[in-house]
């Protein structure tokens, strides 16, 4: 089976923090990286939170390609369901 397609920006995070407000102030800091185009991969750490990350960013892959290849994958995964009767 084919696998789904992904859209341009893919982020793997594990984060951990002491609070919610730590962890609320830790994913608004990381947002504003993302924004600034500041991130693809690395590591932080501090006194009240701390994460392993991976930014993959794919420029090829547009809104307008990524609807069209989803609306593919699920157009062959019903066929292939259909089969299978």
């Amino acid at each position: 089976m084919r696998k789904p397609p992904v859209r341009a920006l893919r982020l793997t995070l594990a984060l951990e923090a002491d609070t919610p407000e730590d962890l609320a102030s830790a994913l608004i800091n990381l947002a504003a990286q993302v924004s600034r185009d500041e991130i693809t991969h690395g590591c932080w750490g501090s006194p009240s939170d701390g994460a392993i990350y991976e930014l993959l960013v794919d420029p090829d892959m547009t809104h307008d390609a990524y609807h069209a290849a989803l609306r593919q994958y699920l157009a062959a995964r019903k066929g292939e369901e259909g089969s299978d009767a």
